[in-house]
């Protein structure tokens, strides 16, 4: 299970790499393009996480730490205009990195490191969202208020 786990995580990480490179190169950008993809990152990841969580890959709590993270995510981009999030931009690739790194190395050290690693990034993640959200201080307006 854990070579196909492998597989299928760096096909995965592949088909993301290949997105983003024609993306940038054919300069196709689009706010749904933004949010599908971190939604695909979002569901690629926390799948491993539940996948791998029984084999004590990582803590228990991490995939509800992930979850957690996006719905934050989510609920502040349809409530805030964030002009820049610079943690928020890589949380994704950590994410990718720490699953990857899991495939690699075993042990109980890799295991508390990723495990640490992860629950700090996600805290940076959170906290340079609410920076970027304090610094702006600019709610998206509804249609309502427009009326």
């Amino acid at each position: 299970m854990l070579f196909y786990g492998a597989a299928l995580f760096l096909f995965l990480l592949f088909t993301d790499f290949l997105d983003g490179y024609l993306a940038r190169k054919y300069k196709i950008s689009s706010k749904f393009g933004t949010y599908f993809d971190a939604t695909t990152d979002f569901i690629l990841v926390f799948s491993l996480l539940l996948a791998f969580g029984p084999e004590d890959f990582y803590a228990e709590w991490i995939p509800i730490l992930v979850a957690t993270v996006f719905a934050f995510f989510i609920l502040t981009s349809y409530s805030f205009k964030i002009t820049y999030d610079p943690m928020g931009k890589y949380y994704g690739s950590i994410l990718y990195g720490a699953t990857g790194l899991r495939f690699i190395f075993s042990g109980e050290f890799f295991y508390y490191f990723i495990t640490i690693g992860i629950l700090l990034f996600s805290a940076a993640s959170v906290l340079s969202r609410i920076f970027s959200i304090m610094k702006n201080k600019e709610p998206i307006e509804s249609k309502e208020d427009e009326a």
